[in-house]
């Protein structure tokens, strides 16, 4: 973007994208600490983040930016000292976790949206002769198919 008196910047978009998905490509400090502070802002709600993420960069998801930043809890403190006090690491430390948790939930009511879905495209039967077949998956990914007679088996009378 061409900015008068300035010259070429770097899009407001572009450059969150770069700092998001830095937090899983790089994972230094500043980029969880960056991240972190974008989410702060308010500027940009959490499926804004992902989406500008994604465009950046088509192999990110939420779910592995989760994992990346977990790293950020498990780093020793002196690691941070260059950057914050050891009083702002632990509420930036929280911040990260509240982040995490909150991926995960989305994640988790997105899968049971979509098992839902899939229970409810599953329900419309097949019909073979006197056999309906409905099938459904589990949490754990299994296929799961249930047999059942729509009327007695007559050709045991």
């Amino acid at each position: 973007m061409w900015l008068e008196g300035v010259g070429w910047v770097l899009d407001v978009e572009d450059a969150v994208a770069n700092k998001i998905t830095a937090v899983i490509s790089r994972g230094e400090i500043r980029d969880y600490l960056d991240a972190l502070s974008i989410r702060e802002s308010k500027r940009f709600s959490d499926t804004e983040l992902y989406r500008i993420a994604k465009e950046h960069d088509e192999t990110f998801s939420p779910e592995l930016f989760a994992e990346s930043l977990s790293m950020m809890t498990r780093l020793p403190d002196w690691r941070f000292d260059a950057y914050v006090t050891r009083k702002e690491l632990k509420e930036l430390r929280k911040q990260a976790e509240a982040w995490m948790e909150s991926i995960r939930k989305d994640g988790k009511e997105s899968q049971s949206s979509k098992r839902t879905s899939e229970m409810q495209e599953d329900r419309q039967t097949s019909h073979r002769g006197d056999v309906f077949v409905n099938g459904y998956t589990k949490a754990d990914g299994t296929q799961v198919a249930a047999h059942w007679r729509s009327r007695p088996d007559r050709s045991r009378i």
